[in-house]
């Protein structure tokens, strides 16, 4: 069951290890914002507690998912939907792995006037497997490349590009672990 955290909840928390590391991470998210946010858990099966809570401003949506532990944070998430003036929508979702520290970024561009995909770019990344950087840009789009953070990080001399037949292409870039 999801729950809004209020003062029972805290209350509660405190009878098992995992409760009170999720009461740590409820104290150190009202410590960074200076709004009062509302922030929702829910208790799964296994022991662990689900934390969330979403900031909301003008043209941006951020969403923020803490999967705890009773040794800590174990997977944050954090989703992110930005809209622009000019008929786009950028939507960005980082996973975060902590105990492998692993990361894994995907962003899509979408064309709010024709509800089609643009841009599509994955990155992942972590200790013992490099990084690993994909873009695909769609044929017969209205934005210009690069749109998405991702795929301005590309570098042309290392990634290598596909061409696809229609009109599209990708780039593909890899690092390994040294």
């Amino acid at each position: 069951m999801i729950e809004k955290v209020n003062r029972l909840t805290i209350f509660k928390n405190y009878f098992t290890p995992t409760g009170r590391v999720a009461n740590e991470e409820i104290k150190n998210i009202r410590s960074f914002t200076n709004e009062c946010i509302d922030i929702y858990q829910k208790n799964l099966p296994n022991g662990q507690i689900v934390l969330q809570h979403e900031t909301k401003s003008r043209n941006t949506n951020h969403t923020k998912t803490l999967f705890l532990n009773s040794n800590g944070v174990n997977n944050i998430t954090e989703r992110e939907n930005r809209n622009s003036e000019k008929g786009f929508k950028l939507i960005s979702i980082l996973k975060k792995y902590l105990p492998g520290c692993s990361f894994h970024e995907r962003q899509v561009l979408i064309n709010t006037k024709t509800g089609k995909i643009e841009e599509k770019a994955n990155k992942y990344s972590g200790l013992g497997r490099g990084s690993t950087t994909t873009v695909i840009s769609y044929g017969n789009r209205e934005s210009e490349f690069p749109a998405t953070p991702l795929a301005g990080s590309i570098h042309p001399s290392i990634a290598q590009k596909i061409i696809f037949d229609k009109g599209g292409f990708g780039y593909n870039e890899m690092y390994i672990q040294l």
